[in-house]
């Protein structure tokens, strides 16, 4: 249906120009809160994901780390993890 046609069979709901420029007000002012929203939402996404990967970065870091310090002899990985019970000063 016309919008013009259906203003002319009910004029009542024909809006004045104050109600159309507060209409229009709202929508952009909904449309850029919702667009900011959407862009934090965006960016904590993003962070999220970034430390996702920083952790397992570190993950795989100590694991190697770790097998470095399994493969070295004991005297150098530490000298307290592998006294022998057998030491008198340990």
């Amino acid at each position: 249906m016309n919008e013009s046609l259906s203003y002319k069979a009910y004029p009542s709901l024909r809006p004045n120009s104050s109600q159309k420029t507060f209409a229009q007000g709202t929508l952009v002012s909904i449309c850029e809160s919702s667009s900011k929203e959407i862009v934090d939402i965006e960016n904590e996404i993003k962070n999220r994901q970034r430390t996702r990967s920083e952790k397992k970065k570190k993950k795989k870091k100590k694991k190697i780390t770790n097998k470095l310090q399994r493969s070295r002899a004991p005297s150098e990985a530490h000298p307290l993890w592998h006294r022998s019970k057998k030491d008198p000063s340990g």
